[in-house]
């Protein structure tokens, strides 16, 4: 147990306490809009990609930094670069477990070819760089389209004060107030892992490794399944 299983611990006892607070009524409609949410940044998110890439410098940024880790961890594992060098470089790499696992997985001659890569350090770099790079568009784009809702949801605040708080109103809000903080703390660790280079970055990096609870969820954050499919591979 470190200071960040207690702060995402303390992030979830405030999800509960919020849900239970706000009632079933008003954490079902949140929660409705909040999967609206993800609709609505998967449509706009290839907009704000594209966007980004033709806009300014972080995919050659993305890439280039990846590229240098690449290189040196190559350099460390000598002359050949076998399947398990490969393997054991990607594992170092500092990701959740559902990326590298993508890695792995897509460490083939077709994915060489669609990421226009000649060699593994090539394909590694093109494929995080792309994979952070729709990381930022989803983060932006999820930032525009909840803001987008919770201008809606004020609408609902007529709904919700009518006389229906119960114990049902009360339990269920506090259970998807929980599933609430989940999906932020999902936003969380993407965005610790796109500043895996800062301090603050290496900082929770750190944290997540001390602590075998912190780590689990750090490493099945099925928000990333969600931006791989926006990946395309």
């Amino acid at each position: 147990m470190n200071w960040l299983f207690l702060v995402l611990l303390a992030f979830c006892i405030l999800g509960v306490i919020r849900g239970a607070c706000k009632g079933l009524v008003r954490m079902a409609v949140s929660m409705v809009f909040l999967v609206l949410v993800f609709v609505l940044a998967s449509v706009i998110n290839p907009y704000v990609s594209s966007f980004i890439r033709d806009n300014t410098e972080l995919y050659r940024t993305f890439t280039e930094s990846c590229s240098d880790m690449i290189e040196d961890r190559m350099e460390e594992a000598g002359d050949a670069l076998t399947l398990n060098a490969q393997v054991q470089i990607i594992d170092e790499l500092p990701l959740p477990k559902t990326v590298k696992d993508g890695l792995l997985k897509n460490n083939t001659a077709m994915s060489y070819k669609k990421l226009s890569a000649d060699k593994f350090a090539d394909y590694v770099a093109a494929y995080v760089g792309n994979l952070l790079l729709c990381a930022v568009a989803f983060l932006l784009s999820f930032v525009l389209a909840l803001i987008l809702m919770q201008i809606f949801l004020h609408v609902t605040d007529l709904l919700t004060a009518l006389p229906v708080i119960s114990q049902i109103n009360f339990a269920g809000g506090a259970l998807l107030g929980f599933v609430w903080a989940m999906v932020f703390i999902g936003l969380f660790f993407i965005l610790a892992s796109l500043l895996s280079g800062t301090g603050f970055g290496q900082m929770v990096q750190a944290a997540v490794q001390e602590s075998a609870s912190v780590r689990w969820f750090y490493d099945h954050n099925m928000l990333w399944l969600l931006i791989e499919v926006f990946l395309g591979l």
